[in-house]
């Protein structure tokens, strides 16, 4: 890691290193175990705890609800790095696993690109995504309301097998056989990193 990625981490640590314990609110029909209660308290951490079923290692996580001042954060870190993708996404990863309670166990980076979008789309939901998205259509002015269903979203990635499928084609002359899966976070995070001179050129 570079001197510069290893001021990035930093960086992005310190941004999304406050928390707010004003709220002790405990769902109720969220399901919870023990060990998830007790990472909570050690953590300092008074927000409800959410099981999320992580597809590539199939099996649920215990995450705390992510606070107020971590999406303030999060939002400027992508405001002021507009063109670094690579800063943005590691502000994400940073997020998700700060926000995890089996931190020993579990880092985001080791699981694939579908789990780590479908963790944040968890969290965020029960943040901002609660508000319905209200519109007014440009053809006859009717005020309309859409419900943002995320629960049923989740619950049909949750089905999603993320099983790597192989193909095998040949004819008389040559054969070859290749392998289709999701990319690690770890890949897509270094495919950034490699690319940070495109996208600071981009549009300039």
């Amino acid at each position: 890691m570079s001197e510069e990625q290893i001021k990035n981490k930093n960086t992005i640590e310190t941004e999304l290193s406050g928390t707010d314990v004003n709220n002790i609110n405990q769902k109720p029909e969220k399901k919870m175990t023990k060990n998830d209660l007790l990472a909570a308290l050690e953590h300092d951490f008074a927000t409800s705890v959410n099981r999320i079923y992580v597809n590539s290692i199939k099996r649920e996580i215990g995450f705390r609800e992510i606070t107020v001042q971590e999406q303030k954060s999060l939002s400027r870190i992508m405001i002021d790095n507009e063109k670094r993708k690579d800063i943005v996404f590691d502000a994400q990863c940073a997020l998700i696993n700060k926000a995890c309670l089996e931190r020993e166990s579990f880092d985001v980076y080791q699981c694939s690109e579908f789990d780590r979008l479908k963790l944040l789309i968890a969290l965020y939901q029960a943040n901002m995504y609660k508000n319905d998205v209200k519109f007014t259509c440009s053809q006859c002015g009717t005020e309309n309301q859409y419900k943002l269903d995320f629960e049923n979203v989740l619950h049909r990635l949750d089905k999603i097998e993320l099983n790597e499928e192989e193909y095998h084609y040949e004819n008389k002359n040559w054969k070859y056989s290749f392998k289709l899966e999701y990319p690690s976070v770890k890949t897509v995070a270094e495919f950034h990193k490699g690319n940070v001179g495109k996208y600071r050129n981009a549009n300039s």
